[in-house]
């Protein structure tokens, strides 16, 4: 303990930073042997055609053009773009490259509240609290959450630009406080909150709010820090527009129906009591936390409780600004991800503390030295001795949960199962599961984790869907037109549903049915090279040569690459070249 006393009294920011950084990586150490897991990372990256084609103009074009899975996150595509030209699918660089920009956010978080506080051993401990908080695993180890780890780093950046901005006004650095901004934007649109956040930034630690109001008086002091942010504000605004439209264009965005305006309220009212909780205590932290009514006793002491902290921290705002701007910042930064626009169908998630956590920990960390700086100024004793070895038992103890967590992203099945374990009723958790071991071979044991996931949830209808095809993958032809028939009485506008009964009504000799099937399939989307080939195989089988010959044409042109359509078609030109003799 002595040597590293010594260490930090001559190089403290070296020392810092390096021991930042190694922590890091072991804490996060298991992500080097992780691969892709089938929840998004298959989407973002191995299914996306753009990314696929690696850096072609009309890809890059497309990024910026088109959203994408209900997200528009055009710096984020391109990133992956630039992996795949370069290293295709090897997962390492995506974990490595996430862990780096991780890295950079840490050092630069450290580095910013030196530059704005002056606080050098509160800075470190905020951004060691930040570096290896369990609750953050989720941006770091997940491939497809890149957008929480780029878009981070341009956040800090807009806020260090803008801190030498508002010492010394150059428009110049201005500039560059709009650009960071618009590049966070373009990595993920959570960065609206951010000229707020600028704002309690004049609060506090700039005190640009207090020099103005006793200089122009409150009202005025307030209509400047607001105004000459209105750049800001306005790409915030297109910003949220456009991601609005992006999300509503895939039906992302879940309609009143679905989630009534009540049941929403309450459940942001409790995510944000919640995400506290797991802040205090980092156990059972999942990837998906399914969406359930919550009992009225949580949202009224979730109301309760949000509302004594806001009031407390108000009363000692000029005692203890940070309190209040950590508060301030926790409530912001969560607003656009806390459900009142509902996105998908989880109740919460760990990656959306990535940036309001920091609120946290600096309410936490400079509130706990003003507390003991208060009780032993009575008392005469010097606490600061036992400072640093408590902080660095804590951070270590995090660590160790990190890695812990860290470990659980080895693959799709390592993290559905322990999903499940971990939480209740988790359909969604089931049915990954079950992708996974499918994908492994294992069909017997994926049946029984969609029987789960189609108990929790009879309307899943991607369950009953992979149900029946694992039982058509086994034999089981009659059951499988059993479980096809209940996807598509739960949507029978389901083309995937569509096709794969008819290809399980052809197998049972069933043509008619099977050809009709096909064909509402193909007239919900005509680019199932599979449909096409199996419509082909059962015109043949009719003698309706050409029409064959036709479907397995589509088929060959949706996917070039695939031996059985060619076959398919070069024995459906036999057979028109020479027909056979029929029996007399």
């Amino acid at each position: 303990m002595q040597i590293l006393r010594r260490l930090l009294h001559n190089n403290p920011n070296i020392v810092i930073a390096t021991l930042l950084v190694v922590v890091i990586l072991l804490a996060y150490s298991p992500v080097f042997t992780a691969g892709f897991v089938n929840y998004d990372d298959d989407l973002y990256v191995k299914n996306d055609p753009v990314v696929k084609d690696g850096l072609k103009t009309d890809g890059i074009i497309q990024c910026f053009t088109k959203p994408y899975e209900a997200n528009w996150i055009p710096l984020t595509r391109l990133t992956y773009m630039v992996e795949h030209q370069l290293f295709g699918e090897n997962s390492f660089i995506y974990h490595l490259n996430n862990l780096i920009l991780h890295i950079a956010n840490t050092l630069l978080l450290y580095f910013l509240l030196i530059k704005l506080t002056g606080a050098r051993r509160r800075s470190a401990f905020v951004a060691g609290l930040f570096a290896l908080h369990p609750l953050h695993v989720e941006s770091v180890a997940w491939i497809a959450e890149r957008k929480d780890v780029l878009s981070t780093l341009f956040w800090l950046l807009t806020i260090w630009m803008y801190s030498k901005w508002a010492a010394g006004k150059s428009w110049r650095t201005y500039g560059s406080v709009i650009i960071f901004f618009l590049i966070g934007l373009l990595a993920k649109p959570m960065l609206v909150t951010l000229p707020l956040t600028l704002l309690l930034l004049d609060y506090w630690p700039l005190r640009r709010w207090h020099c103005l109001a006793s200089e122009l008086g409150k009202n005025s002091a307030a209509s400047r820090l607001i105004v000459e942010k209105i750049p800001l504000f306005a790409l915030s605004a297109i910003g949220a527009v456009i991601t609005f439209f992006a999300q509503r264009s895939d039906e992302a965005v879940a309609s009143v129906e679905q989630f009534p305006l009540g049941i929403r309220l309450a459940n942001a009212f409790v995510s944000y009591i919640a995400y506290i909780i797991k802040t205090i205590l980092p156990v059972k932290l999942a990837v998906f936390y399914p969406y359930s009514i919550p009992p009225m006793w949580q949202v009224l002491g979730s109301i309760l409780i949000i509302s004594a902290i806001t009031i407390g921290v108000w009363q000692i705002r000029k005692t203890a600004p940070y309190i209040l701007f950590g508060w301030a910042w926790y409530l912001i930064t969560l607003l656009p991800v806390i459900g009142l626009i509902q996105v998908g169908a989880q109740a919460m998630a760990d990656r959306y503390t990535y940036v309001p956590l920091i609120g946290i920990f600096i309410a936490a960390v400079w509130g706990i030295r003003g507390l003991l700086n208060s009780i032993y100024l009575k008392t005469s004793k010097n606490w600061q001795r036992f400072a640093l070895p408590i902080a660095i038992a804590l951070l270590a103890v995090l660590a160790i949960c990190t890695n812990v967590q860290a470990r659980y992203w080895k693959d799709g099945f390592t993290l559905f199962e322990h999903t499940r374990l971990v939480t209740k009723n988790n359909a969604l958790a089931e049915f990954n599961a079950g992708n996974a071991v499918r994908d492994k071979g294992d069909i017997e044991t994926a049946i029984e984790y969609y029987k789960r996931a189609i108990k929790i949830d009879p309307n899943r209808i991607d369950a009953q869907n992979n149900l029946a095809s694992a039982y058509f993958s086994l034999g089981m032809n009659e059951k499988a037109v059993e479980h096809y028939a209940i996807a598509l009485r739960i949507n029978p506008n389901d083309a995937a549903a569509q096709a794969n009964m008819g290809t399980a009504l052809a197998s049972l000799g069933r043509f008619e049915e099977a050809t009709s099937h096909l064909l509402q399939s193909l007239a919900l989307n005509n680019k199932n090279p599979a449909a096409h080939n199996t419509l082909g195989v059962i015109y043949a089988q009719l003698g309706r040569i050409d029409d064959a010959i036709d479907q397995f044409n589509k088929a060959i042109a949706l996917d070039p690459g695939k031996p059985e359509y060619l076959r398919n078609l070069v024995q459906a030109q036999m057979l028109k070249k020479n027909p056979p003799k029929q029996k007399k």
